[in-house]
């Protein structure tokens, strides 16, 4: 049986896990870009409006429920080549910059899928990191993506890949070097 394990009413979301353990979220689509917000729009939109809003290029693949296409992959962005190639890419120039949990999300994704920033995301994201946009982060944004590192079936090493760029301590600063006991 699919378990509720979080509902956000204004944002008509939710998220589940399914009995193998793999969560998943659903929401209505909404219209508006998520590049210089880190609140998302709550206008309802079609689902391609909505996956063209997304951080990455991996979070804008969606299937078509309507009833002539159920089953349809819309992949408006082409998030399934860069999936192929094991690549992590921004939608937006200084996606990092106008949401900097962006960071956080992007280190995770890479931890968890082993997968490499592709050349300009890598950019935005060193930039951002040398004008230390992560210390702009919201303590409500850092409690939901600490949420999702728990979440994770390895989350040591998303930690440990946190901590490799010098983010881990913005998530509690005991969290850091050799004072950490990993195993």
């Amino acid at each position: 049986r699919v378990r509720v394990t979080e509902r956000d009413e204004a944002a008509r979301a939710a998220n589940l896990e399914f009995p193998s353990g793999v969560p998943a979220s659903i929401a209505t689509a909404r219209a508006g870009f998520g590049a210089n917000s880190s609140q998302p729009p709550k206008e309802p939109a079609t689902i391609l409006d909505d996956l063209r809003r997304r951080d990455f290029s991996i979070n804008a693949i969606g299937i078509s429920l309507n009833p002539h296409s159920r089953g349809l992959l819309l992949d408006p962005i082409n998030g399934v080549a860069d999936m192929e190639k094991k690549e992590l890419r921004a939608l937006y120039p200084n996606s990092f910059l106008h949401d900097p949990i962006r960071m956080f999300r992007a280190v995770r994704f890479q931890a968890r899928l082993h997968f490499a920033l592709e050349s300009k995301t890598a950019a935005q994201f060193q930039s951002a990191k040398q004008s230390k946009a992560f210390e702009k982060v919201s303590g409500e944004d850092l409690e939901q993506e600490f949420r999702q590192i728990a979440r994770e079936r390895e989350p040591t090493e998303i930690l440990k890949a946190l901590e490799k760029e010098n983010l881990l301590t913005v998530l509690g600063p005991r969290l850091q070097g050799p004072r950490v006991d990993w195993p």
